[in-house]
Protein backbone atom coordinates (compact mmCIF):
# COMPACT_ATOMS: atom_id res chain seq x y z
CA UNK A 1 0.00 0.00 0.00
CA UNK A 2 2.87 2.46 0.55
CA UNK A 3 4.60 1.69 -2.40
CA UNK A 4 1.46 2.28 -4.44
CA UNK A 5 0.74 5.30 -2.99
CA UNK A 6 4.15 7.02 -2.85
CA UNK A 7 4.37 5.70 -6.60
CA UNK A 8 1.57 8.06 -7.94
CA UNK A 9 2.87 10.79 -6.38
CA UNK A 10 0.54 11.27 -2.89
CA UNK A 11 2.75 13.61 -1.11
CA UNK A 12 4.42 12.45 2.02
CA UNK A 13 7.33 14.62 4.00
CA UNK A 14 8.21 11.37 6.12
CA UNK A 15 7.40 7.51 7.28
CA UNK A 16 6.43 6.78 10.54
CA UNK A 17 5.95 3.00 12.25
CA UNK A 18 6.10 1.91 15.80
CA UNK A 19 8.97 -0.78 16.88
CA UNK A 20 6.86 -3.48 14.24
CA UNK A 21 7.99 -1.94 11.65
CA UNK A 22 11.06 -1.06 12.50
CA UNK A 23 12.09 -4.10 13.18
CA UNK A 24 11.36 -4.76 9.61
CA UNK A 25 14.92 -4.21 7.96
CA UNK A 26 13.80 -4.70 4.35
CA UNK A 27 11.18 -1.64 4.74
CA UNK A 28 13.60 0.17 6.29
CA UNK A 29 15.97 -0.06 3.70
CA UNK A 30 13.36 0.01 0.79
CA UNK A 31 12.90 2.98 2.34
CA UNK A 32 16.33 4.20 2.15
CA UNK A 33 16.97 3.56 -1.38
CA UNK A 34 13.93 5.26 -2.35
CA UNK A 35 15.60 8.45 -0.48
CA UNK A 36 11.63 8.87 1.49
CA UNK A 37 12.61 9.85 5.45
CA UNK A 38 11.46 8.05 8.11
CA UNK A 39 11.29 7.57 11.66
CA UNK A 40 10.40 4.18 12.71
CA UNK A 41 10.76 2.70 16.33
CA UNK A 42 12.91 0.03 16.70
CA UNK A 43 13.83 -2.29 19.85
CA UNK A 44 16.77 -2.03 22.04
CA UNK A 45 17.90 -5.08 20.96
CA UNK A 46 17.60 -4.22 17.05
CA UNK A 47 21.16 -4.60 14.99
CA UNK A 48 21.45 -1.82 12.98
CA UNK A 49 24.21 -0.50 10.88
CA UNK A 50 26.80 2.42 13.03
CA UNK A 51 29.71 3.96 11.29
CA UNK A 52 30.29 1.93 8.88
CA UNK A 53 28.99 -2.18 7.89
CA UNK A 54 29.46 -2.97 11.64
CA UNK A 55 25.91 -3.97 13.33
CA UNK A 56 25.39 -2.15 17.12
CA UNK A 57 22.17 -2.55 19.22
CA UNK A 58 20.60 0.23 19.12
CA UNK A 59 21.00 0.58 22.69
CA UNK A 60 24.39 1.21 22.68
CA UNK A 61 24.25 3.47 19.87
CA UNK A 62 21.99 5.72 21.42
CA UNK A 63 23.97 5.55 24.85
CA UNK A 64 27.65 6.06 22.72
CA UNK A 65 25.63 9.86 21.59
CA UNK A 66 26.92 13.10 23.52
CA UNK A 67 23.78 14.24 25.40
CA UNK A 68 24.08 17.40 22.97
CA UNK A 69 23.02 15.14 20.06
CA UNK A 70 19.81 14.64 22.25
CA UNK A 71 16.76 17.07 22.07
CA UNK A 72 13.50 16.51 23.70
CA UNK A 73 10.38 17.74 21.04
Amino acid sequence: MLERALDVGVPCASVTGDEVYGGDRHLRLWLESREQSFVLAVAKNEPLWWQGPTYVRADKIAESLPARAWRRL
